[in-house]
């Protein structure tokens, strides 16, 4: 997209071939965005804008995706990884504070080779069960040695550097990727503004309640309650997010148009498999059917 916007077209095509898989249909892509770029002058942004139903939607979507980075406790454990190993017993909680950081280090740039190649909502599904996982453990570890059953403080620092893997390969550069997709290009800034603000409110909120919390609910209660989150963080995207990776903003605004947040849900499985083999055209019942990108992405979706 970048390329692109700079009218780079042989270099943005370039690109598109070395992360997709063989057989992507470049030219409906690109017919896509030309579309949406006369469209994003014709049309042009504001409040207004918002409030369209291709628009309120993917923001909707969004904000419920950084309340979920946020509120699933990462921010958390960083900014208070020294008390949280020292409530641990572990003497060197400097250090091991150090572990977790290196790791989020490492582990963001594993993510920049993964997310085009496994797909945003793999990568969110594989992130919310691996945090789930690893916070309730954590949970369990802190009940224990409240009962004076546990003492193994290395244990602690091996479970939460798998919930910062998890993090940093899904949950944390991620979402800020597919809100960005979600959004109908003349809107992007302002809807991105938006679910910005909502991001760090909810960090201000989060990082803020966490002492408050271990008091009221404990230490073992705080983390099971960011499990939580994590648990409806999985439930959302297993059942409502869509896929975007490969897909053009036409292709997202009819994927998105089939998302009911009352009345109902539709599997993001459902929502993702419509890939008949013509054009899209309008069918009987009123959606829109998309082309194909890639051979592999239809046998995801229907698998």
């Amino acid at each position: 997209a970048y390329l692109l916007g700079r009218e780079d077209r042989d270099g943005a095509v370039q690109v598109m071939r070395k992360l997709w898989e063989p057989g992507c249909h470049l030219d409906d892509y690109l017919a896509d965005y030309d579309k949406d770029d006369k469209e994003t002058e014709e049309v042009g942004g504001g409040y207004r804008a918002l409030c369209a139903p291709e628009t309120r939607t993917p923001l909707i979507i969004g904000s419920i995706l950084m309340i979920f980075q946020q509120w699933s406790g990462f921010n958390a454990v960083v900014f208070y990884g020294g008390s949280i190993f020292k409530m641990a017993g572990i003497k060197e909680a400097d250090q091991a504070q150090l572990y977790l950081k290196t790791t989020q280090v490492v582990f963001n740039f594993v993510s920049l080779y993964l997310m085009d190649r496994a797909g945003r909502r793999t990568l969110m599904l594989a992130a919310s069960g691996g945090m789930l996982f690893s916070l309730a453990v954590v949970g369990i570890l802190f009940l224990l040695l409240s009962q004076g059953h546990f003492k193994e403080g290395w244990l602690m620092i091996v479970v939460l550097m798998g919930y910062v893997i998890s993090f940093s390969i899904g949950m944390g550069p991620v979402t800020w990727l597919m809100v960005s997709e979600l959004f109908p290009p003349h809107t992007r800034p302002l809807a991105m503004s938006i679910a910005t603000m909502v991001n760090w409110m909810s960090a201000f909120v989060v990082t803020y309640t966490f002492s408050l919390m271990t008091v009221a609910l404990k230490n073992f209660g705080t983390f099971w309650f960011y499990a939580g989150v994590c648990l409806v963080a999985l439930l959302f995207t297993l059942y409502i997010l869509p896929e975007t990776k490969g897909l053009s903003n036409t292709q997202i605004k009819a994927v998105l148009a089939r998302v009911r947040f009352c009345g109902g849900c539709l599997s993001s499985r459902r929502l993702s498999s419509a890939h008949p083999d013509d054009e899209r055209t309008p069918r009987q019942d009123g959606s829109v059917a998309m082309s194909p990108l890639s051979r592999g992405d239809r046998n995801e979706s229907m698998s």
